[in-house]
């Protein structure tokens, strides 16, 4: 039941995901790990898996890099999924949907850019190669992605929630 949703949605976020958006005089990409959570609940780490796969294999991201890219988008993922089921418990509004969606999406990228600064930063004194540097443009460059996410994930979650509530994760209770 639930394979054909995990492909389509795995196939759809790839595509997504390998959109590069000019930032400044560099580039960033959409993670969608908030969406991978609040699409796929549990399910997510296992997209975010094959997804990061796909993308070393046609060369955006590298095959040594799998396992902490996997790590960088698989947990952002399953807090999305925790904080979006527990977001919709705790409001109770027409729009609920669309606005912890994209309040929650929002802090998916917010955690992915954090965990990847942080593990540039926790490397710098082994690898002696400038990363602190690198890790200040990674999180400046993706700070406008935090809100562009956020805001085109609300959208896209609500209209879910009106015609096919069935892609959203199930929340009990």
């Amino acid at each position: 039941d639930d394979i054909p949703k995990i492909a389509l949605i795995t196939a759809a976020l790839f595509v997504i995901t390998y959109i590069h958006i000019p930032v400044g005089g560099s580039s960033a990409h959409l993670t969608m790990a908030g969406a991978l959570g609040i699409l796929l609940g549990t399910q997510a780490y296992l997209s975010a898996t094959i997804i990061i796969i796909l993308h070393a294999v046609t060369g955006h991201g590298g095959i040594t890099t799998i396992g902490i890219n996997t790590v960088f988008m698989g947990i952002p993922a399953l807090a999305a999924y925790v904080m979006y089921t527990k977001g919709l418990k705790m409001i109770d509004r027409e729009q609920a949907e669309a606005i912890v969606g994209g309040v929650v999406s929002a802090i998916g990228v917010a955690l992915v850019v954090l965990l990847a600064t942080a593990s540039l930063l926790i490397s710098e004194p082994l690898m002696e190669a400038g990363l602190t540097e690198m890790a200040y443009s990674l999180a400046v460059v993706h700070a406008p992605i935090v809100f562009l996410e956020g805001a085109v994930l609300a959208v896209v979650i609500g209209y879910l929630a009106k015609v096919k509530p069935e892609m959203l994760v199930k929340t009990k209770g």
